[in-house]
């Protein structure tokens, strides 16, 4: 059993990494969520290569690599990953669900809206981590 979640965050907009980054400074799961924020896949896949326990948010709209290539990637790997946009249309949530994502998430630019993002971290956990 790990004690800590392995959080990638594959999004090229700083102000989304950073708000997760604020969020869990805020609530104080440091040391309970590990996260390693990603501007590109390459990056990011390597980074999940060292933990597959790994819970990847991707975004939707990632500059260098077609999201739906990764998900099936990910998905293959039995990598748990949510789907992230800024774009609620019904087309890229059934696409993100077709290809393997676990969730499809709206982003939310405010700390206080990322608490069900953050339950569903806790829920696909693969590991006994409590965060409260």
């Amino acid at each position: 059993m790990n004690n800590c979640i392995n959080l990638v965050v594959v999004d090229n907009q700083d102000n989304y990494a950073n708000l997760i980054k604020d969020y869990i400074d805020i609530c104080n799961y440091k040391g309970k969520i590990e996260v390693s924020y990603q501007d590109n896949v390459k990056n990011a896949l390597k980074e999940v290569a060292k933990d597959p326990s790994s819970i990847v948010i991707l975004d939707a709209y990632i500059d260098d690599a077609n999201s739906i290539d990764i998900l099936n990637s990910l998905n293959n790997q039995n990598i748990t990953t949510f789907l992230v946009s800024d774009n609620p249309s019904s087309e890229i949530k059934n696409a993100a669900i077709n290809h393997g994502a676990s969730e499809f998430l709206i982003k939310r630019y405010e700390v206080e809206d990322l608490d069900p993002l953050f339950e569903m971290i806790l829920k696909y956990s693969k590991d006994d981590v409590v965060l409260n």
